[in-house]
């Protein structure tokens, strides 16, 4: 199953102040949006009770420069102070991707959706976590906020 997120996975971010331009791509969406992606994957491996192997992929086009936006609670999002500076995407495209046995439950599935987070954060120079509250009462938690 294919997923096109458009404008709601990113876009160009202008901080005319500094005359700067930046694309940005979102980093909770992208999460939510594999989540629910591969939630809907797992109803139907059970409804037609379809075995694997099966291999998840996230791809993310254009991203040679980009910054991750969108993050949890206490990290910096794009236009506040040190944002600017953080690291971007060097590939011209990402594709994530991972082979599994058997799809997983509804429990794997939060898994597999967190993983991807991390493993996005990373390819963006993160630290892998940047999709998880950093501070507040759900801190390393992943509680999107829109």
């Amino acid at each position: 199953m294919d997923f096109f997120l458009g404008d709601q996975g990113g876009r160009e971010w202008d901080i005319p102040a500094a005359a700067f331009r930046r694309r940005v791509v979102y980093l909770q969406v992208a999460v939510c949006w594999a989540w629910a992606a591969f939630d809907l994957q797992r109803e139907m491996v059970e409804r037609f009770t379809a075995g694997g192997p099966f291999r998840a992929i996230v791809a993310v086009a254009h991203t040679s420069g980009a910054s991750l936006g969108t993050f949890g609670a206490g990290c910096a999002e794009p236009g506040r102070t040190g944002f600017w500076d953080q690291p971007t995407a060097v590939d011209q495209h990402v594709l994530l991707l991972e082979d599994l046995a058997e799809w997983p439950d509804a429990v794997g599935v939060e898994a597999l959706a967190l993983r991807f987070g991390a493993r996005l954060d990373l390819t963006f120079g993160g630290p892998g976590e940047r999709h998880l509250d950093r501070t507040g009462p759900n801190a390393g938690q992943f509680r999107p906020r829109w």
